[in-house]
């Protein structure tokens, strides 16, 4: 239960003042805010559903920075890549065609802007799919 020793307000027609208050209530022990942050999600071996104004697929990140769809115009799908470092995320399709920068917000959710060698640019998100 808190007690307050004392408080104190000057009213005026133009401002509210606060003089001050006091508390006979330990403050509670801070938490460890560096626990408190999870690890970054690491993308390896995980599903997501892709989405921009255009398109829908599923991406897979598989070893060796190899990334898997399910996009109906990746005909060449041996040359599609991705890496991660930390929460930021880069894949790649069709030998870097087209450049995915986004960033990892949960270990559910990423999103960010796309574009390619034409100079096209688009913004994109994925949720995770297992």
């Amino acid at each position: 239960m808190k007690l307050i020793k004392f408080v104190a307000l000057a009213l005026t027609t133009t401002s509210l003042t606060f003089i001050g208050c006091a508390s006979t209530e330990t403050p509670a022990p801070q938490a460890n805010v560096a626990a408190a942050v999870p690890q970054t999600a690491q993308l390896l071996g995980t599903k997501w559903h892709y989405a921009d104004e255009q398109w829908q697929y599923d991406i897979e990140f598989t070893p060796n920075g190899v990334l898997r769809t399910t996009h109906p115009n990746d005909k060449t799908k041996d040359n599609d890549s991705w890496e991660q470092n930390g929460v930021n995320v880069n894949f790649y399709f069709n030998d870097k065609f087209s450049t995915y920068t986004g960033r990892l917000w949960s270990g559910v959710l990423m999103s960010g802007t796309a574009v390619n060698k034409k100079g096209t640019t688009w913004s994109w998100k994925a949720t995770r799919a297992n």
